[in-house]
């Protein structure tokens, strides 16, 4: 991993973005609800906490199968899911 990152499950989207050089758990994530906000501009990270906890696990110990975006504005995100045995 280089830098900007993104998930999307369910609805929400989960970005950040990185500076080289510095622990990738100082970022600071956004989370849009792309169900009500398609174009992004409301950030509701603050209001929405839980959510984004969820979204960022899912980043970190997310299955194969998901699709993760290292570039935090790419279309190709794909909702995902946690695999159960």
């Amino acid at each position: 991993m280089i830098g900007h990152r993104g998930i999307w499950h369910r609805g929400s989207k989960a970005v950040t973005e990185h500076d080289q050089g510095t622990p990738y758990e100082e970022d600071t994530w956004r989370l849009y609800d792309t169900a009500t906000d398609f174009s992004e501009s409301h950030d509701v990270a603050t209001r929405h906490p839980q959510r984004l906890a969820v979204l960022q696990e899912l980043w970190w110990h997310a299955p194969t199968t998901c699709y993760r975006s290292t570039t935090a504005h790419s279309s190709n995100f794909r909702e995902c899911a946690p695999q159960t045995d």
